[in-house]
């Protein structure tokens, strides 16, 4: 088989694909369904969830927050270290990206975007570390959550799903 089929019925064809094949629905249920860290932290944080906060703390371009791992939604989370010595993978995700920006977003993020989200993007990886892996080299203030979600604890999937496609409502 040279596809997925995802939530929504779509056959989705990794080397072969249109932004028809991309839904914001699977997106939010996959990413709701995915653990960050690849599983290894102390409790589920979905990268749903991650996603949510990041758009959240962006003070623009809030929508390239919310679906900056869309792609994740049919590649999987795959931990930094390995996409690193797999160009190829890095590639065809980068490729389903891009799709997803364009659809969702309507175009690619501007470098001044992609700068501003890689911000917030290592501000939340530093905030999940410090609370959810043992032994994190860089802690942080995890006090600085209550800027995005005043009343903090880790969605379960539904609830992540749920918050995701608000947020996403909120932003078209």
């Amino acid at each position: 088989m040279g596809y997925i089929t995802t939530y929504t019925g779509i056959n989705f064809n990794p080397l072969k694909f249109t932004e028809a094949d991309l839904d914001i629905e699977d997106i939010a249920h996959s990413l709701a369904l995915k653990v960050r860290w690849g599983g290894h932290c102390s409790t589920f944080f979905s990268v749903a969830q991650h996603s949510v906060y990041v758009a959240r703390f962006m003070e623009f371009a809030k929508m390239v927050g919310l679906i900056h791992d869309g792609s994740e939604s049919v590649t999987g989370d795959m931990v930094t270290p390995f996409k690193a010595v797999l160009p190829d993978f890095r590639t065809l995700e980068d490729k389903i990206q891009a799709k997803v920006y364009n659809k969702f977003y309507g175009r690619q993020p501007t470098d001044e975007e992609h700068n501003h989200l890689k911000i917030y993007d290592r501000l939340l990886l530093d905030f999940e570390g410090t609370l959810f892996i043992k032994n994190w080299q860089d802690p942080i203030d995890t006090s600085i959550i209550t800027k995005v979600d005043p009343a903090f604890f880790p969605w379960n999937p539904q609830e992540a799903e749920k918050r995701f496609l608000e947020e996403f409502r909120k932003l078209v």
